[in-house]
């Protein structure tokens, strides 16, 4: 399953969650607001915080590879131009 779909169902799933919560608890309409800001606001800092974290794993991947594919066509072209050197 792609890691995309699992993260935007479980903020779906918290935030429907959180929602229902809110809105069945016993709270002036101010002091709900107030904590919906609130909640709000900290859910979207922890998203910005796991998104940040994801690209950067991302980004160390994407170099990897790029890093692991450079060293295999310098090592390929060395060897290409090793038999031409040899004929």
């Amino acid at each position: 399953m792609n890691i995309s779909k699992i993260i935007l169902a479980s903020s779906l799933g918290l935030a429907a969650g959180t929602l229902t919560g809110i809105l069945s608890a016993p709270r002036s309409g101010k002091r709900t607001r107030k904590f919906i800001s609130d909640e709000v606001k900290a859910k979207m800092t922890k998203l910005e915080y796991e998104t940040e974290k994801k690209m950067g794993e991302l980004k160390q991947t994407y170099n990897e590879k790029l890093d692991a594919f450079t060293t295999q066509g310098k090592s390929f072209l060395d060897k290409t131009h090793e038999k031409v050197s040899l004929n």
